[in-house]
């Protein structure tokens, strides 16, 4: 049942409550250009040695039009976004050793199809991964936190639609009823059960801590959703619903077991060493690299929806 300590805003009891975060987006309001310029010059590049390839990857985003200005640590911050949020590197061995071009680099550079990419992108998006940092890595496993985000927000849309006809998600909702609840990124509640909760909050008019920096992760999410075609979002801006034209794909998503198990072994672990989760950092870049699953998600044209007004 909601939590009423805050008058009529909902919260998640502080028993179950650990916020879910990632790689802050840099460059989200131009990421269609931005993406298929980098994974373009990336496709090109050879295998090299990491802190070469990094240079030159550095350099070629500050080549970027508009961003002979920026500050060094706004160009290290696109480049980590880059090579590590989108996965578009692979890296030999643990941190040392060379690294190379990322498929999904490779795939978006030769096809340009941003809903593919963003459909294989959130596919293997998941809780934990080396896409974050490896403080956040073990504060996860130790919470026994195992989530994918992408594919429990399908379900969530698609039992609520069979629950109420019509049926969506706000930011703020994913942010409070999914991402930052225990129950679910921990113990796997019932998508249906997480339904009902949203239906519930809102016919008992409970409101949300809406802040910019408390809903950006979960909002981050649904717009990546929005931009692979899964989600369609209302002239609003604000609610989020499932975009059929792309069954194919949904069925995809919630069809699949597929999980990273890099970091398994670690769970009940009495210590967890960084040293460990570093040996498992470049597997995870394999991981995200493997298209043998995508067949359905290339762009149908016949099924592609405006993408105007994704942001939200």
């Amino acid at each position: 049942m909601p939590v009423k300590d805050k008058g009529t805003v909902y919260s998640v009891p502080d028993t179950f409550f650990l916020r879910l975060h990632h790689c802050r987006p840099r460059f989200k309001n131009d990421v269609e250009s931005v993406l298929i310029a980098i994974a373009t010059v990336i496709g090109d590049m050879q295998e090299a040695p990491i802190e070469p390839f990094m240079d030159n990857l550095f350099l070629t985003i500050k080549n970027y039009p508009g961003n002979f200005n920026k500050t060094d640590k706004t160009i290290h911050n696109w480049k980590t976004e880059i090579s590590t949020l989108f996965g578009l590197v692979e890296y030999h061995s643990p941190r040392e050793g060379w690294c190379r071009p990322g498929a999904t680099a490779k795939m978006l550079a030769e096809n340009q199809d941003i809903p593919q990419f963003f459909k294989t992108f959130l596919f293997t998006f998941q809780y934990p991964g080396a896409h974050i940092k490896k403080q956040e890595i073990k504060n996860l496993i130790e919470a026994e936190v195992k989530f994918k985000p992408a594919k429990y927000i399908i379900e969530v849309l698609k039992t609520g639609e069979e629950q109420y006809s019509q049926f969506s998600i706000t930011k703020a909702e994913a942010t409070h009823c999914v991402f930052n609840d225990l129950r679910v990124t921990r113990d796997g509640r019932d998508a249906g059960e997480t339904a009902r909760l949203i239906q519930n909050n809102r016919s008992e008019r409970f409101s949300y801590d809406e802040t910019g920096d408390v809903i950006r992760y979960a909002g981050d999410i649904l717009d990546y959703m929005v931009l692979a075609n899964l989600l369609r979002i209302d002239p609003s801006g604000k609610y989020f619903s499932l975009n059929w034209a792309e069954i194919h794909a949904i069925d995809t998503f919630l069809s699949s077991s597929k999980w990273f198990g890099g970091y398994d072994h670690l769970y009940g672990q009495e210590m967890i060493g960084y040293g460990e989760i570093d040996e498992i950092f470049a597997s995870w870049f394999h991981y995200v690299n493997d298209l043998s699953y995508n067949r359905n998600f290339s762009t149908n044209l016949s099924s592609f929806m405006s993408l105007e007004g994704r942001e939200g």
